[in-house]
Parts: C-alpha cells; structure tokens; sequence
C-alpha cells in the first residue's frame, strides 16, 4: 500500500500525492519564480523524510535548473517541474527546452556542463535526455542514511 503524503498550501487547497506519483509545477520563465520553487520542493522534500542538508541541496538544484532554463534565449514561456517521491529518493524532471537554436545563441555546451557540474554536486544524479523537441532535464537526490 502506497503512503499517503499531503501538502498544504496556503489559500490553495491541499496537494494530495501518493508515494511514487508525480506532483508537477508549472511557472512562467522568469526568475523572480526560482524562490517559489525552492519553497515547493522544500515541502516535498520535508514530506519525504529528507535531511536539513539534503533539503538545501535540492533547493539549490532546482534553482540551478530554473535559472539555467531562464538564461537561455529560445527558452519557453512556461517551464514544467515534475517531482517523484519515493522512500528512498526524489526524482525531478524540467521540462522539454527546445533543440538547435540554443547553440546560435550563444549558449556554449561549456555553460551547460557546468552548469550540470553544479548540480551533479548537490543531487545523486542529474543528465540531460534527449526528447523529440529537444532536451529534458532529470535529476535525482538520494537519501543519504548511515545504516
């Protein structure tokens, strides 16, 4: 039987997600939103039994993922965050940015593997995966328990 998490939001209702289900959140591209999303997966990640330190980990990855998202020129209007809660870690995916013209733009592979570098520092696991439309962003931060 799955485990029941739920999420409050103030004035909005209660987000209700079940271990192994996907809360997905969805935000104008713009910067002044990277704190929302920080608040956001603070609270799932709280619902998930994560550390103080793990917690601040995750706040700087999604942060990272946004404002690499924000920075680049054929960036979409809106930017999809999906978050999955399992026992023993969260998996985050950012939606699909667009293919090919990124490169034109001047955003170089080397600002996307450090950025990538950054959050490989603070996650378990994060990669880019190629999609029809372009590329999707996953990351995963493992529970980090002695045993």
């Amino acid at each position: 039987m799955a485990r029941l998490h739920r999420l409050g939001l103030r004035g909005k209702g209660t987000i209700v997600a079940f271990e192994g289900e996907t809360v997905q959140i969805k935000l104008p591209v713009d910067a002044r939103f990277a704190k929302t999303l920080r608040l956001a997966v603070s609270s799932l990640a709280t619902l998930g039994d994560f550390t103080l330190e793990e917690i601040e980990d995750l706040k700087i990855a999604v942060e990272e993922a946004f404002l690499m998202s924000v920075d680049r020129a054929d960036a979409p209007e809106e930017l999809q965050f999906d978050f999955t809660l399992f026992d023993d870690r969260l998996q985050m995916r950012v939606g699909t940015l667009p293919a090919g013209s990124a490169q034109a733009e001047g955003e170089s592979e080397r600002q996307r593997e450090y950025g990538l570098m950054i959050l490989r520092a603070v996650v378990s696991e994060a990669t880019f995966v190629e999609t029809p439309g372009g590329s999707e962003l996953v990351m995963q931060k493992r529970k980090e328990r002695e045993a």
